[in-house]
């Protein structure tokens, strides 16, 4: 904050600085947990026998340091042959992780008023994934709101889990969220099977 204030003329509230250090440190610690990218790309992936035939949704964001709005994006296997898809943008996150974050709330929703009750969800983000499954999440402030969201959707599902998939099977989902970021605009648009769509309907945040 005294550096922008002395080198670049800004004005940056008590409030910003300790948002930032909050966020910040929360990125730091995060580090400490998370694997190396040699170590992430031997991660194995074995999908369960449900997650290979039950309704499984693929979610990825896409965030830049200076965007002023972030993107996700979702793919849907129902287990019965038919397709969903969905984008969306919102504004701008303090981090990659949250985007992550807010990407799959709104895929846990989305899904949840299509009226799914069990759902395997997928995310290419080990990081995040090794977030979720941390026990230790109430000592991440910066996600506490995401978190007792999360824990809000989880419990309306009969099934729910999220597991690491590989890059190579989440790209459509990615593509998705690049697609949306691009926009520049708050949005939020699902494609269901029968060629309707729901915009709007499921406003992020």
């Amino acid at each position: 904050a005294r550096n922008d204030k002395v080198f670049n003329g800004k004005d940056v509230s008590p409030l910003d600085t300790l948002q930032l250090a909050s966020s910040e440190a929360d990125i730091w610690k995060l580090a400490q947990i998370v694997p190396t990218i040699q170590e992430e790309a031997a991660i194995s992936w074995t999908p369960t026998e449900y997650e290979r035939t039950g309704p499984h949704c693929k979610v990825d964001a896409s965030w830049q340091k200076h965007a002023l709005f972030f993107g996700g994006g979702f793919t849907l296997k129902d287990g019965e042959g038919r397709d969903f898809s969905g984008s969306f943008a919102s504004n701008q996150t303090i981090s990659p992780i949250q985007a992550e974050f807010c990407t799959l709330l709104w895929a846990m929703n989305s899904t949840l008023l299509l009226g799914f009750q069990a759902m395997s969800f997928e995310s290419d983000c080990h990081q995040f994934v090794k977030l979720l499954n941390n026990e230790e999440m109430e000592e991440w402030p910066a996600l506490m709101a995401e978190s007792e969201e999360f824990l809000q959707l989880f419990s309306k599902f009969q099934f729910c889990s999220i597991s690491f998939i590989p890059w190579t099977l989440n790209f459509r989902a990615d593509s998705l969220g690049k697609e949306a970021q691009s926009r520049n605009a708050v949005f939020s648009h699902v494609q269901v099977p029968n060629r309707l769509a729901l915009t709007n309907l499921l406003k992020p945040k």
